[in-house]
């Protein structure tokens, strides 16, 4: 039984709260904590969280980018393609790093990551061309 104050739908909008609030803090410790497997591991997490890390994909592409660790660009390059759409205006992060980084694990979720993307770009599956649109001239050579 559930009180007038309560919707059915409470234990949802609690859980995207949790999510919210969760996936604001690991970006946080992915942005400014010292310890490099601290950071990695905030950016593993935010991965786990799927789409529920979307308000954070730009600290992920931040991190893929700047982090001077290989395992936090690794685990940033891999979580930020979890999160679906909201990765797509990104995509120039990873672009970079497969044509940029010098870890081989990096690169290698930089593609795969592009890949899925392209894939769900040509399926249509809620990505627009004018949203995905990543310079690819570095690696034509």
């Amino acid at each position: 039984m559930t009180s007038g104050a309560v919707s059915s739908s409470s234990p949802y909008a609690l859980r995207r709260a949790a999510f919210a609030q969760n996936s604001q803090a690991l970006a946080d410790a992915l942005a400014t904590d010292k310890d490099a497997e601290v950071r990695a591991d905030a950016a593993q997490a935010l991965g786990k969280l799927g789409p529920g890390a979307a308000p954070q994909a730009g600290a992920l592409a931040n991190a893929l980018g700047i982090d001077g660790d290989a395992r936090v660009r690794k685990h940033a390059a891999r979580a930020l393609s979890s999160v679906g759409a909201a990765a797509a205006p990104h995509a120039q992060a990873w672009a970079h790093a497969l044509a940029n980084d010098e870890a081989e694990a990096v690169r290698m979720f930089a593609a795969r990551a592009l890949s899925k993307l392209l894939n769900r770009e040509q399926a249509g599956r809620g990505l627009r061309s004018s949203t995905f649109q990543v310079n690819l001239s570095c690696f034509c050579h």
